[in-house]
């Protein structure tokens, strides 16, 4: 475990994740000709209406019980649930996601590509899961987002995770490890599966030692933090 980071988890220690606030009518508007069921972006089970016209919000949990309602055999409901996780990703400070969440979606191979992953998620193929994936305009942060989302197995001792560019920019610039010092090599798929092996080990030590964090938060911590120096301001 990086000798800085029981310091970095305790400066978050009176902070968490805050649900996502989107734009329902530009994301609508996007996704107009995606022959997608927008109502997901509605629908009180997942979402909830925001304080601010047009707008709703997001969190981790409405998008967990949207994918436990998912069969991911089911092209639709897979590629809506998708959009959705696509849409928090993006929330209203990554308006590009407008361009490639249609791009996505009207790619051929998207829900079959959507649920193999999924699949390799849930056997624990994580590092093929992240080698094989493809699907136009998505790259590593939404794709391993959908990792999280729908590879996760109810009651298994780890989980995916999340990674993109500030969770690597934490990882070197503040803590002095690399994904490929992790895994011994270059390839991309093993070094995600690594990442993943590592937080969750970290997550162990820090609770055997009295500082308790699960792998998801310590996750969180390390997108949050996204590679600043450990004394100044936050």
């Amino acid at each position: 475990m990086p000798a800085a980071l029981a310091a970095l988890v305790a400066r978050y220690r009176d902070d968490g994740p805050k649900p996502v606030a989107f734009d329902t009518v530009a994301w609508e508007a996007a996704l107009r000709d995606s022959a997608l069921d927008v109502k997901v972006l509605r629908d009180d089970r997942w979402t909830s209406p925001s304080s601010m016209p047009q707008r709703r919000i997001v969190d981790r949990r409405g998008i967990a019980r949207l994918i436990a309602e998912t069969d991911v055999a089911d092209p639709d409901p897979t590629r809506a649930a998708f959009a959705l996780v696509a849409v928090w990703a993006s929330g209203t400070k990554h308006p590009n996601g407008y361009r490639t969440l249609p791009k996505a979606l009207a790619d051929p191979g998207c829900a079959g590509e959507l649920e193999a992953a999924a699949r390799r998620c849930r056997a624990g193929e994580l590092a093929e899961a992240y080698s094989r994936f493809a699907v136009a305009g998505v790259e590593r942060p939404l794709f391993t987002s959908w990792f999280f989302y729908a590879g996760t197995v109810a009651e298994r001792d780890w989980q995916p995770l999340i990674l993109d560019d500030r969770i690597t920019k934490t990882l070197n610039d503040t803590l002095g490890v690399t994904t490929r010092a992790m895994a011994g090599t270059r390839d991309r798929g093993q070094r995600y599966a690594s990442y993943v092996q590592h937080l969750h080990a970290w997550s162990a030590e820090l609770t055997a030692a009295g500082r308790p964090c699960s792998p998801e938060r310590l996750e969180w911590v390390l997108f949050k933090h996204q590679g600043r120096a450990l004394t100044g301001r936050r």
